[in-house]
């Protein structure tokens, strides 16, 4: 079974243009599990060794990653977050 495990750094960046100077700001690291789901991934993350109640929802299209997150106002739901651009090899 491939390892199905993740690691994400965040970067407190202030304003888009904080963003070429990203390594001056303090870095949050999470780690956590990947598992498929209907017709994209979960990912769940654990913090100090413990499940935390907020999980991504990931769909991979084309050369684009789409992330979303559950509304908490519209209880099971999914709302659209932050969509990323894959980097070309």
């Amino acid at each position: 079974m491939p390892d199905s495990t993740y690691i994400r750094r965040d970067y407190g960046c202030g304003t888009p243009k904080d963003l070429r100077n990203y390594k001056q700001w303090d870095e949050e690291t999470s780690h956590g599990i990947i598992r498929k789901s209907n017709k994209g991934f979960i990912m769940t993350e654990y913090r100090n060794g413990h499940i935390t109640d907020f999980n991504w929802y990931m769909k991979i299209k084309g050369n684009h990653i789409q992330f979303f997150y559950k509304n908490l106002e519209d209880e099971g739901k999914w709302k659209k977050g932050i969509k990323f651009k894959k980097a070309s090899l």
